[in-house]
């Protein structure tokens, strides 16, 4: 499902006047973030693909690509899924520690084959990559999506369903509040421009597909 998701603006947020209860604007904005992460690595596998067949990888969209992934879902998405979701969970219903611990180092995995791809793509340039520095790269990046496509969906199909079944509305008026900061970090800086461009091309290119 996340792989074929509808483009989310940047970050949304639940709209002031719409009345729902904390879980679901909690729910709604942690969806609509792992939508923008399954965005970049819809957008990522089609380079990973340009790769393998031996044509140019834009590299400055690619390293765009990586640096939204380092600046949100690295320093900001995971780290408060653990914090407050994850923790509220495991607190209410200790059964679940061992998914959570798997979705945990998941977390850390992803992070390193982060750096992994980071690395791949400096390491040599769209001139100079051939054959298998290319392949390589093309390797780099689906190691990297199919980890976070996997992940994504169980927290999806897994995580958040028991959530609602087992967190108290306290539990989650304190996870929205922490989720809803989100979307006003780096509003109106460079960066948030930077990263409305991307996500504008990212839909631009889907559109393009359909026609």
């Amino acid at each position: 499902m996340l792989a074929h998701a509808t483009l989310p603006v940047l970050v949304a947020t639940v709209e002031a006047n719409v009345r729902c209860s904390a879980a679901e604007s909690a729910v709604t904005i942690i969806k609509d973030e792992h939508r923008a992460i399954a965005a970049i690595c819809s957008g990522l596998r089609e380079q990973a693909a340009l790769a393998r067949r031996g044509e140019a990888v834009d590299d400055g969209f690619v390293a765009s690509m990586l640096h939204y992934l380092r600046a949100f879902p690295e320093r900001l998405h995971h780290p408060k899924e653990e914090k407050f979701l994850f923790a509220k969970l495991v607190q209410r219903h200790p059964v679940a520690q061992e998914l959570i611990a798997t979705l945990e180092h998941e977390h850390e995995e992803g992070g390193r084959l982060l750096a992994e791809l980071e690395q791949a793509l400096a390491g040599t340039s769209a001139e100079r990559r051939e054959g298998g520095a290319a392949v390589a790269l093309g390797e780099a990046i689906d190691r990297f999506v199919d980890g976070q496509w996997n992940h994504l969906n169980t927290e999806e199909k897994m995580v958040i369903p028991l959530a609602l079944e087992q967190l108290r509305d306290e539990d989650w008026s304190e996870i929205e509040s922490a989720f809803r900061e989100n979307a006003g970090v780096g509003r109106g800086s460079d960066e948030d421009e930077a990263f409305r461009n991307l996500f504008s091309r990212l839909m631009n290119m889907r559109v393009g597909r359909r026609v």
